[in-house]
């Protein structure tokens, strides 16, 4: 295309050209400031977490200590049956297969 002809293009559409450019600009500063301040909302955050939230979470398990592993060693027979439960389904579904029976039956002799 020659030079006269860019030209002339660029003059009808002047208008078009600088809102495109400045629509382009706006949102690549929208952009930018958004990531910049998730960033540092990031930052800010995680730094109340450990200094203000993790403190009083450990101050709070140091008081149920007791109960809270009571209750884990209460529960550890329920869910020792829900995994036997669930391996026994696994192994069952896998002595349903023919080819993973064969593989199985390879691997082992």
């Amino acid at each position: 295309m020659e030079k006269n002809a860019i030209e002339a293009i660029i003059e009808k559409n002047r208008v078009k050209i600088e809102e495109a450019v400045e629509a382009q600009i706006t949102q690549d500063i929208t952009s930018s400031l958004t990531w910049s301040l998730k960033d540092s909302v990031s930052v800010v955050v995680k730094e109340f977490v450990e200094a203000e939230v993790r403190p009083a979470v450990v101050k709070r398990l140091k008081i149920d200590r007791d109960s809270i592993i009571e209750a884990v060693c209460k529960s550890i027979p329920t869910i020792a049956e829900g995994l036997s439960v669930v391996i026994a389904a696994k192994i069952a579904k896998v002595l349903t297969d023919d080819y993973k029976v064969g593989r199985l039956m390879k691997d082992l002799f």
